[in-house]
């Protein structure tokens, strides 16, 4: 980072200030520091066999490049929507935003295939925290409380229709569970699937087509860790390439192996199955497989549902405490977002996103108590797993997102979409 700083600042104090699209101009300088550093640090055989891998290599760089559309993206929509509002038409650019974000979800998706536990906690943290953070924007620089109330219950009526799909598919399997003789006391879709897997785990056909192990390792109890190795035992998979040992690569194997890093004695290596067609099951069997698969679908959407109104929930008030904070500094006058903002105008600015931020508060909480009640779905549980293992990610893509989101309206990062670079 230090090379990088320097090679910035030289850039900066010799050619043109500041460097258009700091950003993205810069980033390809950024990429050749830290592929060269990763170079050294691991060595030329680990590279070589990380090359091998094509097909993760091409996820990867889907990735990577749909991170860099999106932080193109969302500022181009906001100067869209600025244009817009000037002109009347304010209302057609807020339609677009679900749209850019459905085209960004997908694309992220589609680079995370066949690591469906991270991809909740990946597209949420990422997308949604780009579109939550323009929607805040766009409350802001509204030039009617009409645009505001519009955003507020396109939302709303998101949310719930969601729910209603939710509870439509959780009702169905709870229902036929419980004809299918599983007890259950409360509805809980949680249960239905621990129940499939334990009472028929020796029937390896009827769930060939669900991944048993993680992508991540996670501590569990010893009756999980043995369920999940009967499980293992019982269905044929094969190994899921992850980290590669470096102590392998130290000693030059010929044959080195791909495997998880075991910080503990307690955690699950990675290991998904193959999937496999249940045509040949017995019709009991095919029902139990269809019931699994629609329990962890259920599961999975309700995951990505509440880490999203949870997201949409803190944004509006960290947005709203950095406003506050900035105004009173010497610097708000680079930041474009506070342009004509001070001190005695700042209140009527956040009333919109204060009411958006209450809104989105009260969604979550309806939304914790529909879902357990209504689809059987203990969402806090799934909330807290996904904020306790996946931490580090979430604090990286916050903390980076952030940065970017705001530090691209400083004028000192050279973002200028009208193209003109005046100061060059």
């Amino acid at each position: 980072m230090a090379v990088y700083t320097i090679i910035a600042v030289a850039i900066a104090a010799n050619v043109f200030f500041p460097i258009p699209f700091m950003t993205i101009t810069m980033t390809l300088p950024f990429l050749a520091l830290v592929g060269g550093s990763f170079r050294l640090f691991v060595g030329s055989q680990t590279v070589h066999e990380i090359l091998k891998q094509r097909e993760r290599l091409a996820h990867f760089t889907l990735y990577l490049a749909a991170q860099t559309l999106m932080s193109v993206t969302y500022p181009a929509y906001q100067v869209l929507f600025q244009a817009a509002a000037d002109a009347g038409y304010e209302l057609t650019v807020v339609a677009l935003l679900p749209i850019v974000k459905l085209v960004m979800r997908n694309i992220i998706a589609l680079s995370l295939s066949r690591m469906d536990d991270m991809m909740p906690e990946a597209v949420v943290f990422s997308v949604d925290f780009f579109n939550a953070f323009y929607i805040i924007t766009s409350m802001q620089n509204a030039s009617s409380s009409a645009t505001v109330a519009i955003i507020m219950v396109a939302d709303l009526i998101h949310t719930v229709v969601a729910w209603k799909s939710l509870r439509r598919r959780a009702s169905s399997i709870i229902r036929e569970s419980r004809a299918g003789g599983v007890d259950l006391k409360l509805p809980d879709i949680l249960d239905v699937a621990s129940f499939l897997l334990r009472t028929h785990k020796s029937e390896s056909k009827s769930f060939a087509h669900v991944q048993i192990r993680s992508c991540m390792t996670h501590q569990l109890s010893l009756e999980n860790r043995i369920l999940l190795d009967d499980l293992t035992k019982a269905t044929k998979h094969h190994q899921f390439p992850t980290i590669r040992s470096l102590e392998h690569v130290g000693r030059g194997s010929d044959n080195p192996r791909w495997s998880c890093v075991w910080r503990r004695t307690n955690v699950v290596q990675v290991q998904p199955i193959i999937v496999k067609t249940n045509e040949q099951l017995r019709p009991e069997a095919k029902d139990e497989s269809q019931r699994l698969d629609g329990a962890l679908k259920v599961l999975f959407t309700a995951e990505c549902l509440v880490l999203s109104e949870y997201l949409e929930t803190f944004v509006p008030v960290l947005y709203t405490i950095y406003i506050m904070v900035m105004v009173h500094l010497p610097s708000a006058k680079y930041h474009t977002e506070l342009s004509g903002v001070t001190v005695d105008t700042i209140g009527s600015k956040i009333q919109g996103i204060l009411a958006y931020g209450l809104l989105e508060l009260l969604s979550f909480v309806a939304l914790v108590a529909l879902m357990r009640r209504g689809c059987g779905v203990r969402s806090l549980h799934h909330l807290a797993f996904v904020l306790e293992t996946h931490m580090p990610h979430i604090q990286d893509k916050l903390l980076a997102w952030a940065l970017l989101t705001l530090g691209s309206r400083v004028v000192h990062f050279g973002v200028d979409f009208s193209f003109k670079f005046d100061w060059v």
